[in-house]
């Protein structure tokens, strides 16, 4: 983890004793059951974000999670191979027609119910980044662009005369 970064688990022995007291029907399950049943939803959630073009809601007013392709303007150079080609070169994973592409951490609805959104970032797993860049090579067509302007007036928001 870099610096200035910052990582909570989640999943804890805690949230375990917490759920079985909760739900008593559930007072046989084991750590490691009820651990690895949280990484099935994980991997569930995952795929359906990488897999559904719309993307996929997050319960809890927690966001969407979902690939979009990133503003033309914006662009993304792999430097450490363009320094060896010496030329500009993409990632290959994350270029499709010129537009790269992202895993996209969507909060912008889901803020005004749940006011904490604002204070944590989506830093996407490896496991994330793969599929993300292996069904955007397969299905580049699929992809929607981002909502997000670069500088200037919003499109979405009209103009206000002071």
């Amino acid at each position: 983890m870099r610096k200035g970064e910052f990582s909570k688990m989640v999943i804890t022995r805690e949230l375990h004793q917490k759920f079985v007291k909760e739900f008593p029907e559930y007072k046989d399950m084991k750590w490691e059951e009820f651990y690895n049943s949280w990484l099935e939803i994980a991997e569930k959630i995952r795929h359906e974000a990488v897999n559904n073009p719309l993307g996929v809601k997050l319960g809890s007013y927690n966001g969407e999670l979902k690939i979009q392709y990133i503003p033309y303007k914006l662009s993304t150079i792999n430097k450490g191979q363009s320094q060896k080609e010496g030329m500009e070169i993409r990632p290959h994973n994350f270029d499709s027609k010129g537009k790269p592409a992202r895993v996209k951490w969507e909060r912008r609805w889901a803020v005004k119910f749940n006011k904490i959104l604002q204070f944590y970032a989506f830093d996407e797993t490896r496991e994330l980044t793969k599929a993300a860049g292996e069904y955007i090579l397969k299905n580049p067509t699929q992809i929607r662009v981002a909502r997000t302007t670069i500088g200037g007036p919003s499109v979405w928001r009209p103009k206000i005369k002071k």
